[in-house]
C-alpha cells in the first residue's frame, strides 16, 4: 500500500467547498485528491446502505463525503457488510431512519481517525523495522525469513486487531 495515500487526508480542503454537491463535483473533488469514485460506484453504496441517500435525492454533503473517504480506505481490507455495520458506531442515522447529517462532528471524528492512522501507520512501521532487524540476525535476506517473519507478525497483528473491534462493535446493532 502507498504509505502517503494510506495516511493522507482527502478531505483536507472540504470546509472550501460547498455542502451541497452534486455527484459529478463529488467525483471531481475526489478525482483532485487523488481517489477514484465513480457514478455507478456511489450509486451503489447508497443502495448498499453504506451511504445516506442524497439530501433532495440530488446533493451530496459534507458528511456523505467523510463516508465515501472511509469507505476508500477500509473498502481494500473489509467487505461492504463490515464497513456498514462499523458506520452504525457513528450514529448517523435519526430514530426515523433518515440521515442525521451531522457534518461539523463526523469531520471532527474523521479528523481523529486521519491522526490515529498516521499513528498506527508509523508503530507498524517501526514493528516491521524490529522484527526485521532480529529476523536478519539469524537469516540472509536470501532465505525469506525475514520477510516471512515480518509478514506473518503483521498478519497475526490484524487478526488481533479484527478481533478487538469485533469485541468493540459486538454490542451494537448490526443493521443501519
Amino acid at each position: 500500500m502507498d504509505e502517503t495515500r494510506a495516511t493522507s487526508d482527502p478531505l483536507r480542503n472540504i470546509r472550501s467547498y460547498n455542502d451541497e454537491m452534486t455527484i459529478s463535483q463529488v467525483i471531481r473533488y475526489f478525482e483532485r485528491q487523488n481517489v477514484v469514485f465513480t457514478k455507478p460506484m456511489i450509486q451503489g453504496y447508497v443502495r448498499a446502505g453504506l451511504l445516506p441517500m442524497p439530501k433532495e435525492k440530488r446533493y451530496y454533503t459534507r458528511g456523505h463525503m467523510v463516508l465515501l473517504a472511509l469507505i476508500e480506505g477500509l473498502k481494500k481490507g473489509f467487505p461492504a457488510e463490515e464497513v456498514k455495520r462499523l458506520f452504525g458506531a457513528l450514529d448517523i442515522y435519526g430514530g426515523g431512519g433518515d440521515f442525521a447529517d451531522k457534518s461539523e462532528e463526523m469531520l471532527a471524528v474523521y479528523g481523529a481517525y486521519i491522526s490515529l492512522m498516521k499513528d498506527v501507520r508509523a508503530a507498524l512501521d517501526g514493528l516491521s523495522e524490529e522484527i526485521s532487524g532480529e529476523a536478519k540476525t539469524g537469516a540472509t535476506v536470501a532465505d525469506g525469513r525475514a520477510a516471512f517473519l515480518t509478514a506473518a507478525a503483521l498478519m497475526a497483528g490484524s487478526v488481533f486487531l479484527r478481533e478487538a473491534a469485533e469485541r468493540t462493535l459486538g454490542g451494537r446493532n448490526e443493521t443501519l
